[in-house]
C-alpha cells in the first residue's frame, strides 16, 4: 500500500508427520503478518484467499500450519481443519496444528 509492504506469508513445500494421510504434496504456512498501522483491515484474508487460489497452481494439494490459538478463529474462517489439541512451541505460545485439503 503506498509502496510499502504491509502484509506477508511465507509458504514452503514441506510434509507434517502427523498429516502423511492426506494428499500430497503438502505445503506449510511458515508465517503470515501484517504490520500494526493496517491490522483488521481484511488484508490478511485477502493473503489467504489469494495463496489458496494460487498454491494448487504449482500442485499444492493440502496446505498445513501451526495457528496460534488467538488466530483460530480466524482460519475457522477458511474452513481449516484442528489435528489434535492445543500444544506449546517455546518461547512463542500455545498453537494448533491445522491444515486445508485444496484438492477438493
Amino acid at each position: 500500500i503506498d509502496d510499502q509492504l504491509v502484509s506477508t506469508a511465507s509458504f514452503f513445500n514441506e510434509i507434517h508427520p502427523k498429516l502423511t494421510y492426506l494428499p500430497q504434496p503438502h505445503y506449510r504456512l511458515r508465517g503470515m503478518a501484517t504490520i500494526e498501522s493496517h491490522r483488521n483491515q481484511g488484508l490478511g484474508a485477502k493473503l489467504l484467499t489469494h495463496a489458496l487460489n494460487e498454491l494448487p497452481e504449482i500442485g499444492c494439494r493440502t496446505l498445513w500450519f501451526n495457528a496460534r490459538v488467538a488466530a483460530k478463529s480466524f482460519y475457522d474462517r477458511f474452513n481449516a481443519s484442528t489435528e489434535g489439541g492445543v500444544f506449546e512451541i517455546p518461547t512463542i505460545g500455545m498453537h494448533y496444528l491445522m491444515w486445508k485439503r485444496l484438492d477438493q
